[in-house]
């Protein structure tokens, strides 16, 4: 028997395609859906990456790590690395946003046309979703433990997005900021990459921060709006986020620095002791 493809007319001749009618009751309940699709997404990435990867961009990838880390990190450099957090997240712009040389566009696309045939159904179903990612700042509305679900907002556009991920639901708090790529997995949204969190006192100044970048891109392409920098310019959140990650451990290298000085009230009695000589039992000796 011919396996249906998700896009087919289904086998049952209800005139239906396949995913819109005998495919959910065959594959089962929705959690049991969300992680096949899951598995297919991992799958999927994995493959992209090894592509992109590969030697045939290494001009490209050392280019990309150049722009992603505002050049102070050489790809080449076993021992000047980012941190860990910061390689995931340039690996999922690289895959996602840089345009390669070769192909003048994104790896996902470039792979797209050279080896989608190699695909699943699944995963060249994903692959077509990726076309369409939603990247940016977003505050947390709501979290639910329980469901593993979490609602959040655009900063920017003020869009709303459900996300189905119960790997970091703990640590994830109603009003809380953060920046990630959104892409879409069945009915719901899942994060690509690394989430990264800020603190909603962050907010002021994370829009002071994007919105001069928004200005300065709309000096040559004054038609440019937040669809046209997150896609073109993402790059820059990485930059914002080194910038506030910086500040953070200067600020505790002088917290740690000021706590190993002695107070005011132990310098005194320090200083009272030098001026009275040495101690009795220090005398008698």
């Amino acid at each position: 028997m011919t396996h249906a493809g998700r896009n087919d007319p289904c086998p049952c001749g209800s005139g239906l395609k396949y995913k819109k009618c005998c495919l959910p009751k065959e594959e089962g309940s929705p959690e049991k859906r969300h992680r096949i699709m899951v598995r297919a997404e991992e799958r999927l990435r994995d493959k992209i990456h090894r592509f992109a990867c590969s030697s045939r961009f290494d001009d490209d990838l050392a280019e990309a790590f150049r722009i992603y880390f505002d050049g102070k990190y050489d790809i080449k450099d076993p021992d000047e690395s980012p941190p860990e957090v910061a390689q995931i997240r340039f690996y999922d712009w690289y895959l996602f946003d840089y345009r390669l040389s070769e192909w003048e566009k994104p790896p996902i696309q470039a792979y797209q046309e050279v080896r989608a045939y190699n695909l699943d159904d699944d995963e060249r179903h994903i692959l077509e979703e990726w076309q369409q990612t939603v990247t940016g700042v977003f505050e947390v509305v709501s979290a639910d433990a329980e469901e593993g679900s979490i609602e959040l907002k655009h900063l920017l556009t003020g869009e709303s997005f459900d996300v189905t991920d119960d790997t970091i639901i703990d640590n994830i708090q109603a009003e809380d900021l953060c920046v990630t790529r959104l892409i879409r997995l069945g009915d719901t949204h899942i994060f690509s990459g690394a989430y990264t969190r800020m603190a909603p006192d962050a907010r002021d100044d994370c829009l002071a921060y994007l919105n001069s970048r928004l200005e300065e891109m709309q000096k040559e392409q004054p038609e440019a709006g937040w669809s046209e920098f997150f896609s073109g310019q993402s790059h820059l959140l990485n930059h914002y986020l080194t910038k506030i990650e910086e500040k953070a451990k200067a600020e505790e290298a002088e917290a740690e620095s000021d706590s190993e000085e002695p107070s005011e009230e132990e310098a005194e009695e320090s200083a009272a002791a030098a001026a009275a000589g040495p101690s009795s039992e220090s005398a008698a000796d």
